[in-house]
Parts: structure tokens; sequence; C-alpha cells
């Protein structure tokens, strides 16, 4: 369903957008917990720093209005903007550590020494495009786990 990239590539400039999604969905515990419309997200990379910077239009979803990615590389169906420290206040959780350590041999993922993750703070952002289009957006938490999914009109799954 969504486009395919070789995994693990580098992505220094060009993942800039504004996406206006028809709808939202906030996951915990397998299930559903809210869904709504009406949202903004622009996402914009500093080619200097390759730093990735979401900018959402909303107070209400416990996603902190200015985020900040560390590193942005591509994975089989998808791009990850991603902040993966060697030290940090969700180093323990499951999905966190499976992120971390589901890579290849001599890709280097960690990209600090310590980070402290604030609960409306996700620590990765998938970009998923269709036909090289923005189709879905979706942030993970750990420090009050949750997924987080914003869609592009008309993609349902």
């Amino acid at each position: 369903m969504y486009d395919k990239f070789t995994p693990f590539q580098i992505i220094k400039t060009g993942i800039n957008f504004t996406f206006k999604p028809e709808r939202y969905e906030i996951w915990q515990s397998g299930r559903c917990i809210e869904n709504n419309t009406n949202i903004e997200l622009i996402v914009s990379q500093n080619e200097s720093t390759n730093k990735i910077f979401v900018e959402s239009s909303s107070n209400k979803l416990n996603l902190s209005r200015h985020l900040e990615f560390d590193i942005c590389y591509t994975s089989g169906d998808r791009i990850y903007c991603a902040t993966v420290p060697e030290q940090t206040n969700i180093g323990n959780k499951d999905a966190f550590i499976s992120f971390k350590t589901n890579i290849p041999f001599g890709f280097n993922i960690i990209t600090r020494d310590f980070k402290k993750f604030e609960e409306n703070e996700p620590y990765v952002c998938s970009i998923f495009l269709i036909n090289k289009k923005v189709a879905k957006v979706s942030f993970s938490f750990e420090n009050n786990s949750r997924l987080l999914e914003f869609y592009a009109k008309g993609v349902r799954e």
C-alpha cells in the first residue's frame, strides 16, 4: 500500500512539507481511544544540521507543538525521523528497546548521549507516502505509551 524505500538510507535534505490530514487517531494498549479531524502539521528539515522540526496546530493532542528529531532515514515502507539517545528516561520500555536495536550492524542510530523525553514528546515520527505524497504521519511515545496517527484524505487502514 505505501511506497517502498531502500532501508537505512540517511536523508539529509528534502523533508519539508505541510500536512493537513483528514483525521487523527490515538492508540493506547491496542485500541483507539480518540479520533477527530481538523489539524495541521508542518514538517521541515534544517539542511545545515539535518535536524527535523515538526509544528502542530493543536495543543489538545498531548503532542508538543514544537518537536525536534536528530536523524532522518528510510525503512522498508516509511521514513523515520527519530531521536535515539544512549541513555534516557524511557530506555527500559519494550517498544523503544526494539526500535533502538532493530537495525543492521554498522548503522549508527544513536544520536546523543542522553535525552529526557517529556510526556508530550515522541521518540520517533514515521512518514508514509503513497505515490510520493504524504499519506500518513505517526508519532510513537513511551513516556505515557501511545501511538498518534494522522491520515490524509481517503487513506484507510
